[in-house]
């Protein structure tokens, strides 16, 4: 959205831009997944903590890579149940169902 303000949010999802934004092709093959553990964005700290440990690590991971966002603060809303209608998480549900399933996310 970031590069592309010409597009509303809602048409960005209603158009199915947002597909694009997916990173499934690296960990799955069709509808397998094909990595050990899937990490949510909102528990990357606490991921990347733990992965430094199980591979003796000598620093935190997470100390290293803790100015790091890729999200880059973009949204003014904070909630994102905010920004979205009933048609929109339609289409959000249908487009990223694996990843909704894979992750356990509730609306």
């Amino acid at each position: 959205m970031k590069h592309n303000s010409d597009v509303s949010f809602e048409e960005f999802i209603k158009q199915g831009l947002a597909k694009n934004a997916t990173n499934r092709p690296f960990y799955t093959d069709g509808e397998d997944i094909l990595v050990d553990d899937i990490i949510k964005y909102e528990e990357l700290d606490t991921a990347l903590s733990k992965i430094s440990e199980t591979i003796n690590y000598p620093e935190n991971i997470a100390g290293i890579t803790k100015d790091i966002r890729a999200k880059g603060n973009v949204r003014k809303v904070r909630d994102y149940k905010e920004l979205y209608n009933e048609e929109m998480k339609e289409v959000v549900a249908k487009e990223f169902e694996q990843e909704i399933k894979a992750l356990g996310y509730v609306y």
